[in-house]
């Protein structure tokens, strides 16, 4: 009778790729340094540090779960391998038929155990994209049959598993609003509690500002207004608001940036603690788009280049209620791009702390309403020059440098 074949692994290999073409503000196309970019249409991505779920499809129905995975560094065609003989979605089929699911996670390739998911506008995560079904013409087209042992067919044979093809639709513009939220969990996702679970709403239906401008809602929500999901920096602007929120192990921020009565710009002047709140989250989508030890490029964030040592306002009393001019003093604290002086800014900036170590010295702010508190009562407290000296940052060299002492330091 033989000899009865001995158990091995089924190997199916992918190509998933995400529509981003009509992404907006993030670096363009050859920008040095840059983990990712805004091109023209027709632009896909791959889907690097997306899920997907692998089925066994049954004609009759009834199909096998065979387990989830995440797609990891590198893109292109990929492949994985599971056992099948004696295991129970195998349900005594010889081979499996395999097909995937996109589950709408980013995931923290580091660890795993932090991702951010999209959901609607009332909380509900928006159903998995299957491919069980194919085409209208046809319905097997992403369907590996019959796999046996030794072979690594691909699905699709030609082209890519697209989850948002239409990208115009709410959840495509979802998707696309994902892949830039992806950038900023790979830096900075070891700064964020084990565990976490950040819903991406869109469109939202939370009030303004989060209706209009976006917002991040709390510790583990971010609310992005209807028409900015594409925003690539936006979206991780968002994500630097969460980044803060849980360092400081609060929701809600001191970010008072009423001063104008007219909300704040990249180049308005603000109070000083909302200038610093908003200053420290563009930080986060400069360092999730860019890679800060490369020491050539442009560095652009909401319209201005946020790598040149000239200080965006004239006064120091600008530039302390100032976003754009706190994001460069971040930015100069993780760069290895070390400047020289330039007036009305002193001292020279010699510092190049590891990101993670910036994020995490959001510790040495007590708990506490009096100065360098994490909730001090001033609408110019909770500053940088609190940051500095509390995480012990030599003056000259970081906020001297970009022109803030005349921050509140009472």
């Amino acid at each position: 009778l033989g000899t009865p074949a001995l158990a091995a692994n089924r190997t199916v290999c992918f190509f998933a790729q995400i529509n981003v073409d009509s992404r907006f503000n993030c670096p363009a196309s050859g920008t040095a340094g840059a983990y990712d970019n805004c091109n023209s249409a027709t632009d896909t991505s791959d889907a690097v540090g997306m899920e997907l779920e692998v089925w066994d499809k049954d004609p009759t129905g009834g199909d096998e779960f065979i387990g989830t995975f995440v797609i990891g560094t590198g893109g292109g065609i990929q492949c994985i391998s599971f056992p099948w003989e004696g295991q129970a979605y195998a349900g005594g089929e010889p081979h499996p038929d395999v097909y995937f699911a996109f589950t709408n996670r980013a995931v923290y390739l580091a660890s795993f155990d932090r991702i951010v998911r999209i959901v609607d506008a009332n909380g509900n995560i928006y159903n998995t994209v299957s491919w069980r079904n194919g085409t209208a013409g046809n319905s097997e087209a992403y369907v590996a049959w019959n796999v046996e042992p030794g072979q690594s067919p691909t699905v699709p044979s030609t082209g890519s598993l697209i989850p948002n093809p239409d990208e115009t639709t709410n959840y495509g513009k979802s998707v696309i609003s994902l892949r830039s939220a992806y950038l900023t969990l790979q830096t900075f996702g070891g700064t964020l509690d084990a565990g976490t679970v950040i819903n991406l709403e869109y469109p939202t239906n939370k009030a303004a500002p989060c209706s209009t401008t976006s917002c991040a809602w709390d510790r583990t929500t971010i609310a992005s207004a209807t028409g900015l999901a594409e925003d690539g920096i936006r979206v991780s602007h968002e994500m630097g608001h969460i980044v803060q929120m849980q360092n400081f192990e609060q929701d809600g921020l001191r970010d008072d940036v009423s001063l104008n009565g007219s909300g704040w710009a990249i180049d308005s002047v603000e109070f000083q603690s909302g200038a610093s709140c908003e200053g420290f989250a563009t930080y986060v989508a400069m360092a999730s788009w860019h890679n800060p030890q490369n020491t050539t490029g442009t560095v652009e964030a909401f319209g201005f280049n946020l790598e040149q040592r000239v200080t965006l306002k004239t006064t120091c009393t600008d530039n302390s209620g100032n976003a754009g001019q706190v994001a460069k003093t971040f930015w100069d604290l993780d760069d290895a791009q070390n400047e020289t002086s330039s007036s009305p800014g002193t001292g020279n900036d010699g510092l190049n702390w590891a990101t993670s170590t910036i994020v995490s010295s959001m510790d040495a702010f007590a708990d506490g309403t009096s100065n360098r508190r994490d909730r001090e009562s001033d609408a110019d407290g909770v500053n940088v020059k609190d940051f500095g000296v509390n995480a012990g940052i030599a003056a000259s060299a970081f906020y001297t440098h970009n022109d803030l002492s005349c921050q509140d330091d009472t």
